[in-house]
């Protein structure tokens, strides 16, 4: 289950962040037999919120926000692991591309000879995580793009449109589209041709 917009689109507003958690607790709270809600740990980035209105189990050390590039490793051994490549060969493994609604994380293998000519982040660090899983050492190529995901990427063309009309939008549109608490203009009109 999840929720939209993500955690990502209350950038601004970490109340409504939290309240819009709610349903995801109220599904685990469903789903968790009752007598294992007091052992059930639960690892969000809203502290507040499960340590005053959670029924599970709960330590600030558990809770933190994941990180574009956690997130697109994590996505990338996940696979791996369900597709039974992890512990082979680089070559052997699948990349993967996790389109979010605010961003989007793409992750794969590589050599270590090419891993070592990847492109440097703005802390002066490479893009590549050294994972050992099931045997294999893997050099893993990592990239998180902050609102690219489908949502915001939405709201970023169409703030470059400033309320004109934009050929990424449907021809006949004309409304309103609302992301992370900004309502943007949405128009593309048909143009009359008199003949």
């Amino acid at each position: 289950m999840q929720v939209k917009p993500g955690l990502s689109s209350y950038e601004n507003d970490p109340k409504a962040a939290a309240k819009s958690l709610e349903p995801l607790l109220l599904k685990a709270a469903s789903v968790v037999p009752i007598n294992l809600h007091p052992d059930t740990p639960v690892e969000l980035g809203v502290r507040n919120m499960l340590k005053n209105e959670s029924i599970f189990e709960y330590k600030d050390e558990w809770v933190s926000i994941l990180s574009g590039t956690q997130e697109g490793s994590y996505f990338w051994v996940g696979l791996n692991y369900l597709l039974r490549t992890l512990g082979k060969s680089y070559q052997n493994t699948v990349a993967t591309i996790d389109l979010g609604g605010g961003s989007v994380q793409m992750a794969f293998a590589l050599s270590k000879e090419n891993s070592e000519k990847a492109p440097i982040n703005l802390d002066g660090e490479k893009y590549v995580l050294q994972k050992s899983l099931m045997g294999a050492n893997y050099y893993l190529y990592v990239h998180s793009y902050l609102n690219y995901g489908l949502l915001a990427s939405r709201a970023e063309i169409l703030k470059v449109s400033r309320n004109s009309t934009s050929p990424c939008i449907l021809k006949g549109t004309y409304g309103y589209y609302t992301y992370g608490g900004a309502a943007y203009k949405a128009l593309h009109l048909h143009q009359m041709v008199q003949v």
